[in-house]
C-alpha cells in the first residue's frame, strides 16, 4: 500500500497516552487497517482513526488546546505519501524509541 497525498487535517489529542496528533483521512489507511485488523483476527476496541502522531506530551493546558484545537479543526497542516508502516514505540527513560515492525508494499 503506497499512499498518494493524504492530507493532515486538523489538530487532536488521546487523552489515554497523550499524544498530540493529526487526523490524515485517506481511504488506504482505514482499508490497511481493515486489512490487517481480519488478518490478525482482531476486533477494533474503539472506532479507528488514521493519524501521524506530532508529539507526546506531559501537560496541556485544556482550555488553551481546546481554542487551537476549534481554530485548527479544518485547517489542512500538510500531507503526507509514501509505503505505510507499521510503528512500535517503547517508552524509556530517555523518551520514545520507534521501530518500523513491518512496511506494507505494492497495491
Amino acid at each position: 500500500f503506497v499512499l498518494k497525498e493524504a492530507p493532515l487535517i486538523g489538530i487532536d489529542r488521546f487523552k489515554h497516552n497523550r499524544i498530540l496528533f493529526a487526523a490524515a483521512e485517506h481511504p488506504t489507511l482505514v482499508q490497511t487497517h481493515k486489512t490487517a485488523s481480519d488478518a490478525l483476527g482482531i476486533a477494533s476496541e474503539q472506532r479507528y482513526i488514521p493519524h501521524v502522531t506530532l508529539m507526546r506530551y506531559k501537560q496541556i493546558d485544556p482550555v488553551c488546546f481546546e481554542e487551537r484545537r476549534t481554530v485548527l479543526k479544518e485547517h489542512m497542516l500538510g500531507t503526507i505519501s509514501g509505503p505505510l508502516k507499521l510503528m512500535k514505540s517503547v517508552l524509556t527513560q530517555e523518551g520514545a524509541v520507534y521501530e518500523t515492525v513491518h512496511t506494507f508494499h505494492g497495491n
